[in-house]
């Protein structure tokens, strides 16, 4: 699925996808080199927050058109391993979450519904 290309209002702003990107861990290369392409990383984090949002369940993300949920599910529980989501107390990003209102409840490693 790509990614919408007019901003609906539920995209995270280039600024703080830029404070984002620089925290997220490297990615191992596919011992065979031969899977499918992967989701972009700012494409699973639009998913993500959608998640975060409006507390639809992760599967209910395939219908949004976003990204599917298993890859929004699988970087969201290797971005909280990496501790990414900890960039969210940086105040640009706590202001963004002010003006969208992120269920932070849902950040949970065993969040998957």
């Amino acid at each position: 699925m790509k990614q919408a290309i007019k901003d609906d209002g539920w995209r995270l702003p280039d600024e703080a996808w830029n404070r984002i990107e620089q925290q997220l861990p490297s990615r191992k290369a596919h011992p065979l080199g031969c899977h499918n392409p992967r989701t972009p990383d700012r494409t699973a984090m639009d998913g993500i927050l959608f998640v975060l949002r409006t507390g639809i369940r992760w599967n209910e993300l395939d219908y949004t058109g976003i990204c599917t949920c298993s890859s929004a599910y699988r970087r969201f529980r290797e971005w909280q391993k990496g501790g990414v989501f900890a960039i969210f107390t940086d105040p640009s990003l706590i202001t963004y979450e002010a003006l969208r209102r992120i269920d932070w409840s849902r950040l949970k490693t065993n969040a998957a519904g």
